[in-house]
């Protein structure tokens, strides 16, 4: 049952990664007004969990300087470009983040599943959103969660993410 979530999840993945990098370029130009600001905001993102038992971390600071924690303590760092910070915090006023539920939880508890975190703190508030595989959340979190996914690969692999 693990094997089949786990390549669920990894189908799951792969179609959103395409999705983010064909759809992300509009993003930053989309619904906001030339006078609109974009909040600055610090970002933490985990992953726990998985047969593996993986952990991966990423920082992501108001000035879009990340760091990727994975495996053994491994990290890549990077500098972000300005239109994929302004993307990153596009989605999250999108997604109406601080206005989320603070949990979100399967009906059944899955073997090997993961179990996501993430953290917006503002110079005016601060709201972590826990959730897990195979959970039920607004569409806008699982773009969240695709978007970070697909920014820890890019990241880990160096692929189009900064300067």
């Amino acid at each position: 049952m693990a094997g089949i979530i786990d390549f669920k999840r990894a189908f799951l993945i792969v179609v959103s990664g395409a999705l983010f990098i064909i759809l992300l370029p509009g993003c930053d130009s989309d619904v906001l007004e030339p006078t609109d600001r974009l909040t600055l905001m610090v970002i933490e993102y985990t992953i726990t969990g998985g047969f593996a038992g993986i952990h991966e971390e990423t920082h992501i600071d108001e000035y879009g300087f990340c760091r990727f924690t994975y495996g053994s303590g491994n990290e890549a760092d990077y500098q972000m470009r300005e239109s994929l910070l302004d993307s990153v915090r596009w989605l999250f006023q999108r997604a109406d983040f601080f206005n989320l539920k603070n949990v979100y939880t399967p009906s059944q508890t899955v073997m090997d599943g993961f179990y996501y975190t993430i953290t917006s703190s503002t110079t005016e508030r601060s709201k972590t959103v826990k959730t897990e595989t195979e959970a039920l959340h607004p569409p806008s979190l699982n773009r969240l969660l695709d978007m970070l996914h697909e920014l820890n690969r890019r990241i880990r692999f160096h692929t189009d993410v900064g300067t």
